[in-house]
């Protein structure tokens, strides 16, 4: 008598760290890639690394900038944007407002990413900014006008 065994692939879990970078006026950095497409900065975590630290070297090795605070926006694991269903990305957004733009990186305003921008970054700018608008016009209600 054989025995039949199912065989089941499980996928291969890819832990990501994205930066979502904003400067004081309100822009967001993008990073353009091979293809064209825009995204927010990130980054595959490296062996022996924490994610922030993965951050924080991408940044300096690839575009130039120091980064300081780092706050903990979101985690993602969204198989919408996974690749294959046996590749799961996760996604951890890190958000910063510490850091000195030297000129070399191209920021953007959140109301007006360019068109080829990637559906994930899309994504996660939309709900920070829908998330900002949120908070002060609750700050509003609260408090009433700012004059």
């Amino acid at each position: 008598m054989s025995k039949k065994f199912r065989q089941t692939q499980t996928p291969k879990v890819v832990p990501i760290a994205t930066l979502l970078a904003v400067d004081k006026e309100g822009n967001v950095l993008l990073a353009k890639n091979e293809r064209g497409v825009y995204s927010l900065p990130n980054i595959e975590l490296k062996q022996k690394q924490t994610l922030e630290n993965s951050v924080r070297m991408d940044m300096k090795d690839v575009h130039n900038l120091e980064v300081g605070t780092l706050s903990l926006m979101n985690v993602y694991s969204d198989s919408e944007f996974s690749p294959s269903k046996w590749l799961v990305e996760v996604h951890t957004i890190y958000y910063t407002e510490d850091f000195e733009p030297n000129g070399s990186q191209t920021f953007y305003p959140m109301y007006d990413v360019p068109e080829n921008i990637d559906a994930f970054s899309k994504r996660v700018i939309c709900k920070y900014y829908d998330d900002v608008q949120k908070s002060f016009m609750d700050y509003i209600r609260v408090h009433g006008d700012l004059y």
